[in-house]
């Protein structure tokens, strides 16, 4: 590896390193972290660990308070080629040892005579990257790797947040705004999608919240965006949503205090799970809670660090995105009027997370880079479309798909985990979660990290709570 740029909010560097041993002999690691970060530990664990001055540390600034550098990404040059990686979790230990994550990650080969100048994923990167705003030199080696690959091949579109009051043209272009955007563009798998399907909002942090942000106007207007409804540019309810959206149709999942008390880490694992009572225990909130579960992923008792959202009908899923973005206005953007300026979006946070469509995954699939690698098996060759014609694709879950070939005695779809029904491609997606996830019970509470916890964990452990 030449150069390795880690962005996140926890760093562990001699952890980082066990975990990856190849970054001892990366040429370059350059690690981006928020403001109050300080050089020093950096520079000396460096040291300990025999990467001496191949470390470089930058900090980003916080330009609005109560932000934070919230992203969670590798970019990673290879010989030949870049590689791309959005994750959910912190650079630490009990994060990627015990708890459930997401990670997705690409490959993309140098440009050559067949690219294209530029690309869509290119231009978002790139943008995102000259927003935190590095020293020069840093933001220049950053621009001049992406800039030398194609990343016209991505498998899906990058959804951004960064700090500030994006107006005017600038107002689709972050946060929830920008998921408005993408998600008029993609039509509804079928007619009964617009009035029967749902949603699935999950995190493992939550800000104050309000109804009005929460349902009415702001975040679900966005994620309950089609080509079917178009761009609904208004913060009026009347103009956002036809009625207003149905409780049932909505699964907020976050964990229980069983779900913590019976994890890997028992109540420590609360803690990642900061969000206050004030936050959590609010009455509109309530109806919508369903428990974590984990049981399609084998994950019920490694806590939630993911973040992530879906539309779905049944089985089949419209869409999905995941990366750093928790429920909060300030990851995902609140929209304000400022005399002058006309509505603008209100970001307090850097964000980096992936909406992955049907339509974006049957563009991928033939693409004439599709499943390059960095580092392909031996035998592997150049990656080459097999068909002309533009492959229909859905997505599924993966627990309802391999039910259904278990049924018919059919084998495991293989690397790609997908199967061809009827001409039709699905892809299973490996949700964590049951759709439609398990609502509360009548025992079940939601998990607040500043409330009194009696008991022992699994661990044999108090809360150690006030």
């Amino acid at each position: 590896m030449k150069l390795v740029a880690a962005f996140n909010f926890q760093f562990d560097l001699p952890w980082l390193v066990s975990a990856c041993p190849g970054l001892k002999s990366v040429e370059h690691l350059m690690v981006v972290v928020g403001y109050s970060s300080k050089p020093a530990p950096f520079v000396e664990q460096a040291a300990h660990i025999g990467l001496g001055g191949r470390v470089s540390h930058h900090a980003v600034a916080l330009p609005i308070a109560y932000g934070s550098h919230h992203t969670k990404a590798f970019l990673v040059e290879f010989k030949a080629g870049l590689r791309v990686i959005i994750t959910s979790g912190n650079f630490i230990h009990c994060d990627f040892n015990y708890k459930t994550q997401s990670i997705w990650w690409q490959d993309f080969p140098p440009k050559d005579f067949g690219s294209e100048s530029s690309s869509p994923f290119e231009d978002d990167l790139c943008d995102y990257l000259a927003a935190l705003k590095l020293p020069d030199q840093a933001a220049s080696q950053l621009q001049q790797l992406v800039a030398h690959h194609d990343l016209s091949s991505a498998r899906g579109a990058l959804v951004a947040s960064v700090p500030g009051f994006h107006f005017g043209p600038k107002l689709n272009k972050y946060g929830h705004m920008r998921v408005r955007r993408l998600l008029s563009k993609e039509p509804l798998p079928g007619p009964d999608w617009r009035t029967a399907s749902q949603l699935v909002m999950q995190c493992s942090s939550m800000g104050s919240l309000s109804d009005k942000w929460l349902l009415q106007e702001e975040l679900a207007v966005s994620l309950m965006s089609s080509a079917a409804r178009g761009f609904v540019p208004s913060v009026r309810p009347s103009e956002a949503l036809a009625s207003p959206l149905p409780l049932n149709r909505v699964h907020l999942v976050w964990p229980t205090v069983q779900e913590v008390r019976n994890s890997l880490e028992g109540w420590a694992a609360g803690l990642s799970v900061p969000a206050p009572s004030k936050n959590v225990d609010r009455p509109f909130l309530h109806p919508l809670y369903a428990a974590w579960g984990g049981q399609p992923s084998g994950r019920m008792r490694a806590s939630p660090h993911i973040k992530s959202y879906t539309r779905f009908l049944g089985h089949q899923v419209a869409w999905v995105m995941t990366g750093s973005h928790n429920v909060s206005m300030a990851a995902w953007g609140q929209l304000q009027a400022k005399k002058g300026q006309g509505v603008g979006l209100s970001i307090r946070s850097y964000e980096l997370s992936m909406l992955f469509t049907p339509r974006n995954e049957a563009a991928y699939r033939q693409h004439r880079h599709h499943s390059f690698c960095c580092h392909p098996m031996p035998g592997q060759g150049l990656p080459t479309c097999t068909t002309q014609q533009q492959e229909q694709v859905q997505f599924w879950t993966m627990e309802h798909e391999l039910g259904r070939q278990t049924d018919q005695g059919a084998g495991f779809a293989g690397t790609n985990a997908s199967d061809t029904v009827e001409g039709v491609v699905r892809v299973m997606l490996p949700l964590p979660y049951s759709l439609p996830p398990q609502r509360y019970t009548g025992q079940d509470q939601p998990w607040m990290v500043d409330a009194q916890h009696e008991g022992l964990d699994l661990l044999g452990n108090a809360s150690n709570r006030p």
